[in-house]
C-alpha cells in the first residue's frame, strides 16, 4: 500500500503496535524479457486480478455457448 498512515490506522485496528515503515531500495528481477514480467505482474497485480477475472467470465460464456 501506498499510504503509510492508513496503513497503519488499519494494524492500529487489528490489534498491532509498534508500527514503523523503513523504505528499502532494491532491484527486483521481474522477468528475463517481457513476456515473463507481464505475467509477473498479471500474477501479484491489481490489474491480475482484473485479468483473471475476465479469464474466468470468458470461459463460463465459452462452456455456456459449448453445453447444448
Amino acid at each position: 500500500m501506498t499510504d503509510p498512515e492508513a496503513v497503519t490506522r488499519q494494524l492500529m485496528i487489528a490489534g498491532y503496535g509498534g508500527i514503523r515503515f523503513e523504505r528499502i531500495d532494491a532491484e527486483v528481477l521481474v522477468g528475463r524479457d517481457l513476456d515473463e514480467a507481464v505475467a509477473f505482474q498479471l500474477a501479484i497485480g491489481p490489474a491480475g486480478e482484473v485479468y483473471r477475472e475476465a479469464v474466468r467470465r470468458l470461459l463460463v460464456c465459452l462452456i455456456r455457448w459449448w453445453r447444448p
